[in-house]
């Protein structure tokens, strides 16, 4: 799949930009300018834990499973690319569990691969908004939903009401 827009790949904070996903067997490959960027060959078929994806922010953010655990990323700018992406990983990696979250992906992606570093199995789950709550939309954190209170109790921001 070529990438229209702006596509970035994320290991070890290391930012790679990337123009194509390729599905090869069990691999996903990502490539820029028909290379495969650096550590962008990922036994998805194997050696993944769990995938993660926050469509409010077009974050892939794949997890790694066992001793030497990783986060690698992807971010899209835009909602086309990162939907096509979504698809195809969910088409072609039926054996790989796919987990929708909020805009905290990261910070969870990365405990969850601590703890697989440290040898734990966690159970991971979508994230679910109460009726009674609202997501802020800097930080992520969850608030009541109280019109006398429209600022989020953890970063500050506007809550959206």
């Amino acid at each position: 799949m070529k990438v229209e827009n702006r596509c970035v790949y994320v290991r070890d904070r290391a930012p790679q930009e990337i123009d194509e996903l390729r599905v090869a067997g069990g691999l996903l490959i990502l490539l820029k300018d028909g290379s495969p960027a650096d550590h962008g060959i990922i036994r998805m078929a194997t050696d993944v834990y769990g995938c993660l994806s926050s469509d409010d922010i077009r974050y892939i953010s794949i997890v790694t499973e066992g001793k030497d655990s990783r986060v690698l990323t992807i971010i899209f700018w835009d909602d086309e690319d990162y939907e096509e992406a979504l698809g195809l990983l969910k088409h072609s990696y039926k054996s790989v569990n796919f987990f929708e979250q909020n805009n905290k992906i990261n910070s969870y992606a990365v405990s969850i691969s601590e703890k697989q570093r440290s040898g734990i199995d966690v159970t991971i789950f979508d994230t679910v908004v109460p009726d009674d709550m609202v997501e802020c939309p800097s930080c992520g954190a969850l608030n009541d939903r109280d019109p006398s209170m429209p600022y989020c109790l953890d970063c500050g921001a506007l809550l959206e009401l």
